[in-house]
Parts: C-alpha cells; structure tokens; sequence
C-alpha cells in the first residue's frame, strides 16, 4: 500500500508542476504575446500633423505642458526649475512666461523660447508640418540640434521609417 500511496502522490506532484509550467509558458509566451506576431515590429510611421516642428509630441506627459494644461502653477514651477530655464535661457520664473501649449496650438500664445525657436521659425517659413518632411534635416546646424544632438539622431531615424513608408521629403 505504502508503494501506491507513493505513486499517487509523485503523479499528483508532477502534475502540478506540469500545470504551473504550462501556465508559465502560456504567460510568457500564449498569452501575453500575439502568437501571429512575427519577431521584430515594423517601427510606426510618423505622422508629421501629429508631431511639434522640431519631431517632438507634445503629450501630458511633458510635465510643463500637462501643467500649462491644468492651469498647474506649482508644477509649471518645479518644471521651470528641472529645464533649468534660468540657466540656460536667463529667464526668472514668472507665471506669465514660464507656460508652454505647444508650438502648433495656432489660438494659444507661445512662450519666450518658442517665439525664439529657430527650428520652428525654419519649418514654417517652408510651408513644412514637421522637420521629418525637410530634405535638409541630416546636415541642419541650428541651435536646438547642436545642443540635443541625440534628439536629432531620433528625428533623422523617424524621418528614415517616414521615407521608407514612401514619403518624400521636401
């Protein structure tokens, strides 16, 4: 008897660690993940209406424009304080200029940097919705590219899937 009580025992622990690896698998792998879903994602296209001037979207979870948005003084503050708009651009934190709605809102007013922003000043001159749709993107030498040099690099990659979906660039 002692032998078979054994063996029920071993079968009911190995089936229990079957179900629970079967379970983990389906987690990991069934479940979880589109079984059709082949290994790499094609990269989304980007749309350039979608997409600030410069190839930035604007989102809430931009913390000054998510606090320009709710009319959130402390926040546009602490985001005053974390771009360091002081040190970078003199500016002294006053609640009449430290706000941002994004530079495509055509009924809102823009803030100080946005009025100064050559890339901005650059793709409306040339009738663009985005840098992406620029042909002089790669060799462009303003400001904001020279001091976020690795944002530019992100915009040149959006603008090669762009390209790749068939757009041309203007």
């Amino acid at each position: 008897m002692k032998s078979s009580t054994d063996r029920r025992q071993f079968l009911k622990s190995c089936s229990k660690i079957g179900s629970g690896c079967a379970l983990f698998y389906l987690c990991g792998n069934g479940w979880a993940q589109d079984s059709t879903q082949t290994e790499k994602k094609e990269p989304v296209v980007p749309n350039p209406s979608e997409l600030t001037y410069c190839g930035y979207k604007c989102t809430m979870e931009c913390p000054l424009y998510k606090a320009t948005i709710e009319n959130d003084e402390a926040a546009r503050k602490k985001a005053y304080e974390d771009f360091k708009w002081k040190e970078q651009y003199g500016i002294e934190y006053d609640p009449d200029v430290v706000f941002c709605y994004g530079c495509k809102a055509e009924d809102k007013p823009k803030n100080i940097i946005l009025k100064k922003c050559t890339v901005r000043e650059c793709a409306i001159s040339k009738k663009l919705k985005s840098c992406i749709q620029c042909k002089d993107l790669k060799p462009c030498n303003k400001e904001l590219w020279s001091r976020f040099p690795d944002f530019k690099k992100h915009v040149i990659a959006m603008q090669e899937t762009w390209i790749k979906a068939g757009n041309k660039p203007l």
